[in-house]
């Protein structure tokens, strides 16, 4: 299971997909945390796995509009 990160964490954009709005290395404050999610869920792109949390994230070049992205597509980096 995948742990959760705080509100105000910073995080780096990883495993972005086509169609994903932000790129890889791209940088971003969690504004809220949402799950875990209580099962496997499907979606067109694949399987999000029971456990994942997902985020509300502001990210640095679109200040004022947090934008949701699953915890899989993100990692904590140092404040």
């Amino acid at each position: 299971m995948q742990h959760p990160f705080s509100r105000g964490t910073r995080v780096e954009k990883t495993n972005s997909e086509p169609g994903d709005a932000h790129r890889n290395g791209e940088m971003g404050t969690v504004r809220s945390v949402l799950g875990p999610t209580p099962r496997d869920i499907p979606t067109p792109r694949g399987v999000i796995p029971k456990g994942t949390y997902g985020y509300f994230v502001e990210w640095d070049n679109l200040r004022g509009i947090p934008i949701a992205t699953v915890g899989l597509k993100v990692k904590a980096v140092p404040a």
